[in-house]
């Protein structure tokens, strides 16, 4: 109830004010009071605490406090002068040269500046984004600083500052003097885990962020291919290295004759050292949350119950934090738990029940030779893991498609190795720590050896991400698809016969609806991506592998850019066009050509007036690229019934400004004709003499204002429809950014 509560706090927050809700809670209880018994009482407890809990979600809320710097800021973007304190280490962002260096970490802001009254309280937690000069003051965990910076709030809700203006050094060491040596401890252990191995590209980056949490360092190409093989969150501080950190510690506590009672007692304080060690991530506190109540429950002579060491820790978490309601991270966490405990014992058991190995335990007896004995426990410990990352998969993947815009069917086998793996790096590393501290020769040994299983670990990972099919983007599921799927997971658990059966049709009913609609689409969308990521049009066609991307857009949108991509189900694509050889319509493209498969590059015939963009056609010609110059009397075919045609430029004809040279690229299917004329400067609309088809287009879209002098050549083209397609655009955008062509 209580979660249920939050959650109606986030999703409607026109909910009756958090006074009534009190209210109406007080009531509640003394109705149960004056009720005494039975289920009315009941009820009128959970309608109690159902209160409860709308109210404390309804405080939380940002407009609900006033001093927070998201409630005092006018726009969505907006500069402002302020002091913070540092709240975690700052990690140092790749950079060239001996310029500024950027940082990027979280900070508590203090005050802020108004220009009505002075400075104000203020408080939230926010993102840093900052440069310092090599030789002045570099940012430390504990710091406070004056800055000002330009405050943005992301996709996710969360404020982002990034410093514009001077940042002044006001004090050091305000921080918590035990979370400065935890983060001082997690250095020095760093150093150590790369000791002997510093230039062994790969290792030497990813024990560390496995160990500890250094996941920034990791290359991003390399990371890129752990997301999209399903294992990423090796690198992420969270259930599973904090499980796995437990049983190292577990083990050397049985070892030295430490009664199993009071594991708890020494395993919660080095799990708390531990885990502010690494970052003190959220994904790591809610395991931290988990992992504290399990290991206490014999300390107080109780048996441990994962069901109730789940609540209880949520309760432990969404009480100080009930905004984490509406972070994935919280749902996936406790999803991928529960579903480990619910679907790992019936899964196990179905499969010794269909390889025949359940009658044959019963067999085993002190006759049976070792060997047999050993094949056998090994045979038994790899059905768990097997399993278990079914059960892992099944729990998550609802959730992934829903918020991550991803299947990977290679979690599946990924996981029977990441999962190994990691415990041995992590183990690998624990005794390299230990054996450091006698010998450093010893320790660089151990290095080494786990320097040999991480890059073992890489090599299956590039396999995985090689093989057809490994991984897919799909567009989100609809959010009443993925509750009726975990319900029905409930159910499993909870009901027996017949609801049972049921159950699993209605969850088979709506898997197969799902995959049976993706597999058998055959629309076609020119589809607008947001104003901000302007001018970038997707044309997604039937199937997976004839989707253009026409205009990327600048380079400082690039990340924005792909996973606006994924949201669409696009996971590779046919084409990138390339309307202009300018920063303004290709500068993400390096980004998306490394991120995401491309088969060709279609840009404008003509030399590009621009030195960097020869620059970047000359890299793309060196890797082999497939690029494809077009001009006017151009013609093709896409997927789906799709024709396409270009009008301008015309050949072997180069102009002075870029613009004067840009594509103009017509769409058809069916009756019905999309132009991109994109800016259609004086030039283009001048060298336009003859409409090449009849009927010409009923849509044009521009990336500028159209004026009336626009209403001539509109007119001759036949156009009904205009659509201004720029990143400063007042105007609406077609119902839900995109214009379905018929089929």
């Amino acid at each position: 109830m209580w979660t249920a509560g939050l959650g109606l706090a986030h999703l409607w927050p026109q909910i009756p004010p958090p006074a009534a809700m009190v209210t109406a809670g007080i009531a509640a209880l003394l109705a149960a009071a004056l009720a005494r018994r039975g289920r009315g009482a009941v009820c009128l407890v959970h309608v109690a605490v159902l209160s409860t809990a709308i109210s404390h979600g309804l405080l939380a809320r940002p407009e609900h406090r006033p001093d927070t710097l998201a409630a005092r800021l006018l726009r969505p973007a907006q500069f402002v002068e302020l002091t913070l304190r540092l709240d975690s280490p700052p990690v140092r962002l790749p950079g060239e040269g001996s310029g500024p260096s950027r940082w990027r970490c979280w900070g508590i802001v203090e005050a802020i500046r108004s220009t009505e009254s002075g400075w104000q309280s203020a408080s939230g937690r926010v993102e840093v984004w900052m440069a310092t000069e090599p030789t002045g003051p570099q940012p430390a965990y504990g710091d406070r600083w004056r800055v000002g910076a330009v405050a943005r709030r992301g996709e996710d809700g969360r404020l982002r500052l990034s410093v514009r203006g001077p940042a002044d050094l006001l004090a050091r060491n305000a921080g918590s003097r035990w979370r400065a040596w935890c983060y001082a401890q997690r250095e020095r252990a760093r150093a150590a885990l790369r000791r002997g191995i510093e230039d062994w590209t790969g290792p030497a980056e990813i024990i560390p962020a496995m160990v500890l949490g250094y996941r920034e360092e990791v290359l991003p190409e390399l990371r890129e291919r752990f997301l999209r093989t399903g294992t990423a969150h090796i690198f992420a501080i969270s259930g599973l290295h904090v499980g796995i950190f437990s049983v190292v510690l577990a083990a050397a506590l049985r070892t030295v004759g430490c009664p199993r009672r009071w594991w708890g007692v020494a395993l919660i304080p080095m799990l708390a050292v531990y885990t502010v060690a690494t970052g003190a991530s959220v994904s790591a506190l809610r395991a931290f949350a988990i992992a504290a109540v399990w290991w206490l429950a014999p300390v107080l002579r109780r048996r441990p119950d994962l069901p109730s060491a789940l609540a209880a820790a949520a309760l432990a978490i969404l009480g100080p934090a009930p905004s984490q309601i509406a972070e994935p991270g919280f749902w996936y966490s406790f999803l991928v738990v529960a579903g480990l405990a619910a679907l790992t014992p019936p899964l196990e058991t179905a499969a010794r029940t269909l390889l025949g190995t359940a009658a044959d335990d019963a067999l085993v007896d002190s006759a049976t030779p070792h060997w047999r004995s050993a094949l056998r426990a090994v045979g038994g410990w790899l059905g768990r893991l097997a399993a278990a990352s079914c059960a892992a998969w099944i729990a998550s993947a609802p959730l992934t498609a829903h918020t991550g815009n991803q299947i990977s069917p290679a979690s599946l086998p990924g996981n029977l190795i990441v999962i190994p793996a990691s415990f041995l790096i992590v183990l690998t590393g624990c005794i390299s720590l230990v054996a450091g501290l006698a010998s450093e020769a010893l320790a660089v040994t151990f290095n080494h050896a786990n320097a040999a299983i991480c890059a073992g670990l890489v090599r299956a990972v590039d396999t995985l991400f090689e093989l057809p099919g490994s991984y897919m983007a799909v567009t989100s599921p609809p959010l009443w698809a993925v509750l009726l799927i975990y319900a029905a997971i409930t159910g499993l658990q909870v009901f027996e016969g017949r609801v049972r059966l049921a159950l699993v049709g209605a969850a088979a009913a709506i898997a197969v609806a799902g995959a049976t609609r993706y597999l058998t689409d055959d629309r076609a969308r020119i589809a607008f991506a947001p104003a901000d990521l302007a001018p970038a049009i997707l044309l997604n066609v039937p199937g997976e592998r004839g989707d253009w991307l026409i205009g990327p857009g600048p380079a400082w949108t690039a990340e924005r850019l792909i996973r606006w991509l994924r949201s669409c189900g696009v996971d590779r694509l046919d084409a990138i066009v390339l309307p202009a050889l300018d920063a303004d319509h290709a500068g993400a493209a390096p980004a998306v050509l490394e991120r995401i498969p491309t088969r060709r590059i279609l840009l404008p015939t003509g030399r590009s007036p621009s030195p960097v963009a020869r620059q970047l056609l000359e890299r793309w010609a060196r890797e082999g690229r497939e690029l494809v110059p077009l001009a006017a009397g151009d013609t093709g075919e896409c997927p789906g019934g799709i024709v396409w045609d270009v009008w301008h430029p015309p050949p072997g004809v180069s102009y002075p400004r870029t613009a004067d040279g840009a594509l103009w690229l017509r769409v058809a299917r069916g009756g019905r004709a999309v132009l991109l004329a994109g800016r259609a400067t004086p030039a283009q609309i001048s060298s336009l003499t003859r409409i090449p088809v009849d009927p010409a287009a009923s849509v044009v879209v521009l990336e500028r204002v159209a004026t009336k002098e626009d209403q001539a050549w509109l007119h001759t083209l036949g156009a009904r429809t205009l659509v201004e397609h720029r990143n400063d655009a007042s105007r609406p955008f077609p119902p839900h950014g995109e214009l379905p062509l018929p089929p």
